[in-house]
């Protein structure tokens, strides 16, 4: 199950939460298909790992919870 989508471009990677309250929405119920500030697709993959968009908060910065890359771009 899909927790976090992630902006395929590497100069936004906007990062997008599917966590509302205790539940997690499919990502079919999305308003949006796209990135809403770039456009590019989405992705559930780390770009750097490729396993399974986990992520944790360091510093305030969204890092993969697999590799400790920082997501932002």
């Amino acid at each position: 199950m899909e927790l976090f989508l992630l902006c395929t471009n590497p100069k936004c990677r906007y990062l997008v939460s599917l966590r509302d309250g205790g539940q997690v929405l499919e990502r079919s119920k999305l308003v949006f298909d796209e990135c809403p500030k770039c456009g590019h697709r989405w992705t559930s993959q780390c770009p750097f790992c490729d396993k399974p968009l986990e992520v944790t908060l360091h510093e305030k910065l969204p890092q993969c919870s697999h590799c400790g890359h920082t997501l932002k771009a």
